[in-house]
């Protein structure tokens, strides 16, 4: 059944050992960089990859698509220190081996005895020398991320968005919550009764004819404040009040929103959203079929 973390202590899950983040926000103009799976999502990822020459930090829910472990190799053998932090729940066996074979610095994240803070870390980003983030949906799995660069013939792969931001301050912030977790001390394991339903992303279609071929975008002087968003720390807060301040439209796509009475904040979320629905706001949601959906 999924859980909603907001009433984690009830199932024994120790948040006191949750580090505690700066909660900012950074102001002025940002170089952004957006790219979409399957695209051109491997060509922001190989661009960003390829720049690392002194550190890379690497904080994955699942990474095993081998074009993807040579980017890192080559991070590695250029001279930069590679640290990762995966979780077991999704890159185990012969892909943690794979990692493992990569001879780097290499942790399971915090969603594991005797670190176990978190049910699951299901993060993906990475912080490159300090000064530039990339972060995004996609698991760093073929099909999430396939191997195409510009040019060459589409592949089929799943629907993903990644984003590259060039800003110190701002990959200083996503360093500073790797390094907090990855310095997670261990602790006495914990006797959890209950069932997490883990949903493993949708397998990749066998034929593919795409509508149109989406094309890296640069923004290099983006204007407006960026505020990273963590669960479960701030992202409720600040969605929510991102959806309650829609006037005119909101789009969300989502590979699936579950509610019910064991996701109460995703609940309050959804009666926020058709509270702008009633208020006339254009409201469309994109959610995968493959996946069940409780709607309120």
């Amino acid at each position: 059944m999924p859980v909603d973390l907001s009433d984690a202590t009830s199932f024994g899950i120790d948040l006191g050992r949750k580090p505690d983040l700066d909660l900012t926000t950074f102001t002025g103009t940002h170089n952004v960089r957006a790219g979409v799976s399957p695209d051109c999502s491997f060509e922001l990822l190989k661009a960003a990859l390829d720049v690392a020459t002194s550190e890379l930090l690497i904080y994955i829910y699942n990474v095993s698509a081998p074009h993807i472990i040579e980017l890192i190799a080559a991070a590695r053998d250029r001279g930069a220190k590679v640290r990762i932090m995966y979780d077991a729940k999704d890159t185990s066996g012969d892909e943690a081996n794979k990692l493992k074979a990569l001879g780097v610095e290499l942790k399971v994240a915090p969603s594991r005895d005797p670190r176990r803070v978190f049910d699951v870390c299901h993060q993906k980003f990475a912080v490159i020398d300090k000064k530039l983030v990339i972060l995004g949906s996609a698991n760093w799995a073929a099909s999430a991320i396939p191997k195409r660069l510009p040019g060459t013939k589409r592949r089929a792969g799943n629907r993903e968005w990644l984003l590259r931001i060039d800003h110190k301050g701002v990959a200083g912030w996503f360093r500073t919550l790797f390094n907090a977790d990855f310095d997670i001390e261990e602790a006495p394991s914990f006797d959890i009764d209950f069932e997490v339903e883990v949903r493993e992303e949708a397998a990749a279609t066998a034929s593919f004819a795409p509508l149109l071929d989406t094309a890296l975008k640069h923004f290099p002087r983006l204007a407006g404040p960026v505020t990273p968003l963590v669960s479960p720390d701030n992202y409720f807060a600040h969605v929510k009040k991102l959806i309650d301040g829609a006037t005119k439209r909101l789009y969300l796509q989502h590979q699936y929103i579950i509610g019910g009475p064991s996701a109460p904040s995703v609940d309050k979320l959804l009666a926020a959203v058709k509270a702008r629905r009633d208020a006339g706001v254009d409201v469309r949601i994109i959610v995968s079929s493959r996946f069940a959906q409780n709607w309120i």
